[in-house]
């Protein structure tokens, strides 16, 4: 999760890493990365460094959006009975 007030404060900027699959990825000052969506942009120009207060909606909507996939993958855990992911997810994760 990003800590959206200390990404944004005291002129922090963030800056472009990468573009994959309709999002361009940026990186805040302290290597916490987030999607900004294409069809979020319209004929806006996104540059190389910014302001990270101009991002700020998008740190705030990946947040939720992680918070959302943790929220699942817990339940999934705690409540699921699908032993191949319970294995999958162990292996992965190196539980």
């Amino acid at each position: 999760m990003i800590d959206v007030k200390r990404a944004v404060s005291e002129k922090r900027t963030v800056s472009f890493m990468y573009y994959f699959d309709g999002d361009l990825w940026y990186q805040t000052e302290f290597d916490e990365t987030f999607p900004v969506p294409v069809s979020d942009i319209g004929n806006a120009t996104f540059l190389n460094k910014d302001k990270a207060i101009l991002f700020m909606r998008y740190m705030n909507r990946w947040n939720k959006e992680l918070d959302s996939l943790n929220r699942k993958r817990q339940a999934m855990i705690e409540y699921g009975k699908d032993d191949k992911f319970l294995n999958f997810y162990k292996q992965e994760s190196g539980y």
